[in-house]
């Protein structure tokens, strides 16, 4: 909702798709169960600080793509997160002799092929969709997370996730239907 105000953009469809997002994340959260205090819990409270971060990142991606090159803003991006990244990482503690062939391949495709080609087509994307539409894709990462998390780790999905879910990607339907 606020990346469509900075947008200026706001139709009908916006506030129905984003009001559907909305609520499907407060199912997903259990919010309506637990009471909306434990929106605050550590439980929620990374993916409501996630979702807001999803948001500003998305007004910055838009309007700084019309300032510099897409390719060099993508670049610039990774190139600023990898600094800031540095110093919480404790390479003296790594014992990379303990990780094999099968951990440096799953640590390439994840890093090249899921961060690096998924995120640089958010990015470049964004400006030709707009942050609205853009941004929305937020509403259906837990309900995925959730799903690969079964499928992977055997993670139980409960009910509330299952209509959370739907409600997030009919959100994402709404708002970007025509």
């Amino acid at each position: 909702f606020v990346v469509s105000m900075f947008n200026r953009g706001i139709t009908k469809n916006v506030i129905i798709g984003m009001f559907f997002g909305m609520v499907g994340g407060l199912i997903i959260m259990n919010v309506f169960n637990n009471g909306f205090k434990s929106i605050i819990s550590t439980d929620n409270i990374y993916f409501l600080i996630c979702a807001i971060t999803w948001g500003i990142m998305t007004i910055s991606i838009n309007y700084g793509q019309k300032i510099i090159n897409p390719y060099m803003f993508i670049c610039s991006c990774y190139l600023i997160t990898t600094i800031i990244s540095i110093p919480f990482a404790d390479f003296k503690e790594i014992i990379y002799s303990d990780f094999d062939f099968r951990f440096y391949i799953n640590f390439f495709l994840v890093s090249i092929g899921a961060m690096s080609f998924g995120t640089s087509i958010y990015i470049y994307s964004t400006p030709i969709l707009g942050p609205s539409k853009a941004s929305v894709f937020i509403f259906s990462v837990p309900f995925l997370a959730m799903i690969t998390a079964n499928i992977i780790l055997n993670e139980i999905i409960s009910i509330n996730i299952i209509i959370g879910g739907m409600l997030s990607l009919i959100a994402i339907y709404i708002v970007n239907k025509k």
